[in-house]
């Protein structure tokens, strides 16, 4: 069987070449488009703007939103559906500024508000629009409910050592920063100082301190044999330099 080609019609700039090499077929089941989430039909010069076009997602996809904890509701992606249409299905799930979804500069950006949490929750396996986004499902949390989570995770220097990894850290920089004079200056200075001083404590936080892996309250705080035979040797080195010391100092020499 031969094929030849009736027409083509180029796409790019002007002195450029771009030719077909080959032409795959299937007797059955999904096409190549169909694996690349590509639809079948004509190609426009004008190029839609809709989610389905853009991208690899479908009618029908759909993810969930939970607002402090009520009952999730579904989002579903719809024929011609464009991000704003998205974002604006969002924002009407927010009671009182719960919730804010914007579009800027084709990316769409979902925020909580306030003291707020939103619970961004996975749809059906193949089915899920976050996934197809290039989003996991995950916890957000306002300014103000981050700030105060950080706040309360804080410890008094009179606080016992208690390894945990992780936890929340909050950069701040969300305020306005300038360099226009002097003290705009400092404090933009202070404020991405205390940033790089947050990014360390939340490194820090994933590898606990090895000298408090032993907990409180475990039923034994008896320490491995090798570090309880370390701890012999220094306990007797000490009594040594301790002894030395109560000693008159014509005894060191005799």
């Amino acid at each position: 069987t031969s094929l030849a080609f009736e027409e083509v019609e180029r796409f790019g700039l002007a002195l450029e070449e771009h030719d077909a090499t080959a032409i795959a077929v299937l007797d059955q089941g999904p096409g190549v488009l169909d694996l690349l989430g590509l639809p079948l039909g004509p190609v426009s010069r004008v190029e839609p703007r809709t989610i389905d076009v853009q991208t690899t997602a479908r009618p029908g996809d759909f993810f969930e939103i939970s607002i402090n904890g009520r009952a999730p509701q579904k989002i579903t992606l719809q024929a011609g559906d464009t991000l704003e249409d998205l974002a604006a299905r969002i924002n009407r799930l927010s009671f009182q500024n719960e919730i804010k979804a914007t579009v800027t500069a084709g990316q769409l950006k979902i925020e909580a508000l306030g003291t707020n949490q939103v619970d961004l929750i996975a749809g059906d396996p193949g089915k899920d629009l976050l996934a197809k986004f290039g989003l996991k499902p995950q916890r957000l949390l306002g300014a103000t409910a981050l700030f105060d989570l950080e706040n309360a995770g804080a410890k008094r220097p009179s606080d016992p050592i208690v390894p945990e990894v992780g936890g929340v850290f909050g950069l701040k920089l969300d305020q306005p920063l300038g360099l226009r004079d002097k003290a705009a200056a400092r404090f933009s200075l202070q404020v991405v100082q205390d940033a790089i001083e947050t990014v360390k404590r939340a490194f820090r936080s994933l590898t606990p301190d090895p000298l408090s892996l032993i907990r409180p309250g475990l039923e034994s705080t008896i320490p491995p044999p090798d570090v309880a035979a370390q701890i012999s040797e220094y306990t007797t080195a000490l009594a040594r330099l301790q002894s030395l010391t109560l000693a008159s100092p014509l005894s060191l020499f005799s």
